[in-house]
């Protein structure tokens, strides 16, 4: 072989090899450079995290932001631990919560995307997840339930909020510290929670500032203990004044199993009804929809909700 072909093989062979040497240097950073600075050790880098906090004020969708993004790091550190990836692959709080909070796909979408590329901004961090991606086992992961309680602010908001059990009616739940809660029990069994101690008559001016949230117990109003589809079909369906703008089946607290029915009908804003069926009786919650000071609250309240059987 010509001696000047044989140096430029040579020559381009060790240029390959310095190449290949260059980018695994460059994939394969130890993991505290792929983590970053993270100075209060909350698990999103700290550029990431001051990202958030600009552009997204509202504590909630901040909050829900955040989960997501603490998610997103630990996967980029997972890029060596098979078990710890297919933990998390299973792990779908966080999207889940950015559902419920953002309740737009599209939108959560487009979040999600977003704060994949800032975290995900160099080689190897983008190189670490590759290899996480390929760390999970095949298989199909279902779509999170989009609820409060997927969050991580559901038990930091609660952790002192006081229980109500009421053993007439049967159910129990919590509410805000400094909320009201008014329970009367005849024909027409009813608990009364709210931010006000005497509630105005509703309208455009009282929805703005007091919360309303009812749960009334019909006694005997299902007598031929229907399921709750056909009840609702019977006694509900074609008597009411305004068609509900919305309707939907919801899990309920307590036990396994119990379903409630959700409309959404409008009047004085949009107030939500929640029916469930306990035996003869109906249970009837309901709450103004159209109040976003209150709907995390409304929610949450829902969320620690118990029915008895």
């Amino acid at each position: 072989m010509d001696k000047k072909i044989f140096y430029l093989l040579l020559a381009f062979t060790l240029f390959l090899g310095a190449g290949n040497m260059g980018m695994h240097l460059v994939t394969n950073r130890p993991l505290s450079d792929i983590a970053g600075p993270d100075l209060n050790a909350d698990g999103v880098r700290d550029d990431v995290e001051a990202f958030i906090r600009v552009t997204f004020p509202d504590p909630y969708e901040q909050s829900a932001v955040m989960q997501y993004a603490k998610h997103a790091q630990a996967e980029l550190l997972a890029r060596d631990n098979p078990d710890e990836s297919a933990r998390l692959a299973s792990d779908g709080r966080a999207r889940g919560c950015m559902g419920y909070v953002f309740g737009n796909l599209d939108k959560e979408i487009a979040i999600r995307e977003q704060m994949g590329a800032k975290t995900r901004d160099t080689l190897a961090r983008r190189s670490a997840h590759d290899q996480y991606n390929r760390n999970i086992p095949g298989g199909v992961y279902g779509s999170p339930p989009e609820t409060i309680d997927q969050c991580d602010f559901y038990q930091t908001e609660i952790v002192d909020w006081p229980t109500h059990s009421s053993r007439t009616i049967g159910v129990e739940f919590r509410y805000p510290r400094d909320w009201y809660v008014q329970e009367r029990a005849d024909t027409l069994s009813t608990i009364r929670v709210s931010n006000v101690e005497k509630q105005s008559e509703l309208s455009d001016e009282a929805l703005a500032t007091e919360a309303a949230f009812l749960i009334q117990v019909e006694k005997n109003r299902n007598p031929s203990m229907l399921s709750l589809q056909e009840w609702y079909k019977r006694n509900l369906e074609n008597s009411m004044s305004s068609r509900p703008t919305k309707f939907e089946w919801v899990a309920m607290g307590g036990d396994a199993g119990m379903s409630a029915i959700r409309i959404e009908v409008p009047g004085i804003g949009t107030i939500a009804h929640l029916y469930i069926a306990r035996g003869v009786d109906i249970i009837e919650i309901s709450y103004p929809a159209s109040q976003p000071k209150f709907r995390y609250t409304y929610d949450l309240i829902l969320a620690t909700l118990n029915v008895a059987k």
